[in-house]
């Protein structure tokens, strides 16, 4: 049985997920900056990730791995959209370069405890 779209990139975020310091930390930066525009991105960031979950065990070459990229990132596009959807509609603390030097990390302002 095939994943489906919704699994894909359930797999896709929580590996870019995986390159953060915390889930929080990703989401904040999708939130800021998208989820970018294509599969051509660095590992941390959405389109990386897609890039690689498409090409898993393939063993071909580079302008055929770039198609099966592109052609997932079309696929489960829809899906990465709700996710930086998501990701904008929640509020962050600890992002701020006052909290960093204090030593905090970014967090969803919802599970924010008080000192």
């Amino acid at each position: 049985m095939s994943e489906t779209d919704k699994e894909i990139a359930a797999r896709v975020i929580a590996a870019t997920r995986a390159e953060h310091e915390s889930p929080a930390a990703c989401d904040y930066r999708v939130a800021v900056r998208g989820i970018g525009d294509g599969p051509f991105a660095s590992i941390d960031e959405v389109g990386g990730q897609v890039y690689w979950i498409a090409n898993e065990g393939f063993d071909g070459g580079a302008d055929e791995a770039a198609a099966r990229a592109r052609a997932l990132w079309e696929r489960i596009l829809p899906e990465l959209q709700k996710y930086e959807q998501e990701c904008q509609a929640r509020q962050y603390v600890g992002w701020s370069n006052a909290s960093k030097g204090l030593g905090r990390s970014i967090q969803y302002a919802d599970d924010e405890v008080s000192p």
